[in-house]
C-alpha cells in the first residue's frame, strides 16, 4: 500500500529475482525514505542495498555509483527506484 507522497517500484534485474521498493518523498519531492518491501539478494548484494539506500537518500537521487561485486543488485535497486517516478 502507498500513502501520500509514496510510490512503488519493482525490477526483476537482481540476482535473487524481484526487488520491490516504496519511496517516500516530501512535498518538494525530496527523498525522505526508501523501503525494501521484497528482495532475495544475499551476501554482497544485501550489503550493497544497505549502503546504496543511505547514499540515495542523502544525495536525493537514485543515480548513485554501483557497488563493486554487486552490479546486478545495484542495477535492480536503481531500476526499482526509477520506476517509482514513471
Amino acid at each position: 500500500m502507498v500513502g501520500v507522497n509514496q510510490y512503488l517500484g519493482r525490477s526483476n534485474a537482481g540476482v535473487g529475482n524481484e526487488v520491490v521498493v516504496r519511496i517516500t518523498v516530501d512535498d518538494d519531492k525530496k527523498l525522505k525514505d526508501i523501503e525494501i518491501l521484497k528482495q532475495s539478494e544475499t551476501g554482497i548484494g544485501a550489503q550493497a542495498i544497505e549502503s546504496m539506500l543511505k547514499e540515495m537518500i542523502s544525495k536525493n537521487t537514485y543515480e548513485v555509483d554501483s557497488i563493486s561485486g554487486a552490479s546486478a543488485t545495484s542495477r535492480a535497486l536503481k531500476k526499482s527506484c526509477k520506476r517509482c517516478n514513471e
